[in-house]
């Protein structure tokens, strides 16, 4: 980089702007959680605060700085800029050493701003000047609509500040703002994208897994570390991963006659469970991944009844969406070729052919009465049967 220039890249709020007395914070959150992410890709940087927006510098690795910015949420845009005195010369070796790699007849446009007027009193004769060197220099041709290169300048107390048009951010609230939760994540493709969701929203996700034996095979747990680390990306710290044998809570429920209601029986242990986990580990509320109508267990009084089983509050950030906007969200975050792979969760062999689609309180409570000693079973997962991984220490296969 010519050594009389300055490079780095300014970082533009989404939401924070809206939030009136909570906007320092949400700032500090949005700050720590880029440090965090460049701490851990050992990228030397430094974050600077400068009110309404961020800017990062860095001299050895600021091409690096956008793998990191692509997975942190609260980021409406970001954009590379190029600081230099104001003199011809320099402009144009800005000018030249960021954009020769672009082919010949590439579109630009040109907006300029003069608040320094010291080499040109009017920005016209500086779009003029800049709109030749394009053209003439670069081989680059105009177009005002359909552009490729956004050339910003603005001269401004003897600098030419130049940038490039923005690459869009993760708009939401930083995560971690809203504390943390726990999300049920099993193999499929809805509930990666549930916990990617609430993360947008501010929270700090961690993932909670049941298994058998019979569905602890190597495809299935490593589809669903796989899983936790994609969308762990996205949280502003590493979070956790729950595995669990719940092979003793389903195991009494196959006890029961009434194969119809067992698949609402085991998603309320599932709760009763993950409730638990979060009253030890301090999560808010629970996340799954449903969607109004999609299966049985999802119909109103099925998801009715399901909350019912807990005190802790149960969101559903996927309640209304298609599964084509679900897939398209999961392509998006690249979870869905992982949510594809081999490997089933335990309520794809547990759920019986004619499951019941609208359950009855009074026949839940005649059920879970005749189980023995569920709550005891429960701590009895919870201590001997629970495996907990820091997702800061793994990596993907």
């Amino acid at each position: 980089m010519e050594s009389k220039s300055k490079r780095y890249i300014v970082v533009r709020f989404s939401e924070l702007s809206l939030k009136g007395g909570n906007k320092k914070e949400f700032i500090l959150t949005l700050i720590r959680n880029i440090n965090e992410k460049i701490k851990a890709e050992n990228i030397d940087a430094k974050v600077l605060n400068k009110r309404d927006k961020l800017e990062i510098i860095s001299e050895k690795n600021i091409d690096k700085i956008p793998s990191v910015l692509k997975y942190i949420v609260g980021i409406s845009s970001y954009s590379f800029f190029y600081e230099t005195s104001i003199t011809k010369k320099n402009i144009e070796e800005v000018l030249n050493n960021q954009l020769l790699h672009y082919p010949k007849d590439t579109t630009f446009r040109i907006s300029v701003k003069l608040i320094d007027k010291e080499l040109y009193d009017d920005k016209e004769k500086v779009v003029e000047w800049l709109a030749w060197f394009g053209t003439n220099k670069l081989g680059f041709k105009i177009n005002l609509k359909r552009y490729k290169i956004d050339i910003n300048i603005r001269f401004e107390n003897g600098k030419a500040i130049i940038h490039f048009g923005k690459k869009d951010g993760i708009i939401g609230l930083p995560s971690g703002v809203n504390g943390k939760a726990l999300a049920l994540l099993s193999g499929g493709i809805d509930s990666p994208v549930a916990a990617y969701k609430t993360i947008s929203r501010g929270v700090n996700t961690s993932f909670i897994t049941f298994l058998t034996s019979k569905t602890s095979n190597k495809d299935v747990l490593d589809k669903i570390k796989n899983l936790a680390l994609q969308v762990n990306k996205y949280n502003g710290i590493p979070q956790k991963l729950f595995f669990v044998n719940f092979e003793r809570v389903q195991i009494e429920i196959l006890k029961l006659n009434d194969e119809s209601y067992r698949i609402i029986l085991l998603r309320r242990y599932f709760m009763k469970f993950a409730e638990l986990v979060s009253k030890k580990y301090g999560y808010k509320f629970l996340i799954t991944g449903d969607s109004l109508g999609q299966v049985a267990s999802q119909t109103p009084e099925s998801m009715t009844q399901i909350n019912n089983a807990i005190k802790k509050l149960i969101i559903r950030p996927l309640v209304s969406l298609s599964k084509n906007e679900i897939i398209k969200i999961a392509e998006e975050i690249k979870t869905y070729n992982i949510s594809i792979g081999p490997g089933d969760d335990m309520c794809s062999s547990f759920t019986p052919k004619n499951p019941i689609i609208f359950p009855k309180k009074g026949k839940i409570k005649e059920l879970e009465n005749m189980l023995i000693n569920m709550e005891d079973i429960l701590y009895k997962v919870l201590d001997e049967e629970t495996r907990v991984i820091d997702l800061g220490e793994l990596k993907n296969d």
